[in-house]
C-alpha cells in the first residue's frame, strides 16, 4: 500500500512529492522543532549557510536582495557528512545529488 501524500509539491510529470521528511511515529513537522528551531540549529544555518543576495537592475539602478537557504535535506545531508568527516576523517569520498537552493524571501 502506498501512503498517502500530504500537499505537496506538483512535479512537471504530474506527480506529486513530499514536503516534509517521513515521521512514521508523529507530526510530520516534528523535524522543524528538534532540527531545525532550536538555538544551534538556527545558529549554525544563519552562520554557516544563509545568505543575502544583492543584484543590480542595470535600468534602474536599485538593488534588490534576496535571503538565500538550503532546503531541509541539503542541510540534512550537510551535518551528516561534516559528523562522518569528524568521526572518521577527511580522505573519504562522497557522492552528493546536487539541488539548487531555495529562496526564502523575495
Amino acid at each position: 500500500m502506498v501512503p498517502a501524500l500530504q500537499p505537496g509539491i506538483e512535479r512537471r510529470d504530474g506527480t506529486k512529492t513530499r514536503v516534509n521528511p517521513r515521521n512514521p511515529n508523529g507530526l510530520n513537522t516534528d523535524y522543524l522543532w528538534k532540527k531545525i528551531l532550536t538555538r544551534d540549529g538556527m545558529t549554525g544555518i544563519i552562520e554557516n549557510y544563509a545568505q543575502i543576495v544583492a543584484t543590480k537592475d542595470d535600468k534602474t539602478g536599485r538593488t534588490k536582495r534576496v535571503q538565500i537557504g538550503q532546503r531541509y535535506h541539503q542541510l540534512d545531508v550537510v551535518r551528516k557528512l561534516l559528523t562522518d568527516a569528524s568521526e572518521k576523517g577527511a580522505d573519504h569520498k562522497y557522492l552528493i545529488q546536487h539541488s539548487a537552493g531555495t529562496l526564502l524571501s523575495s
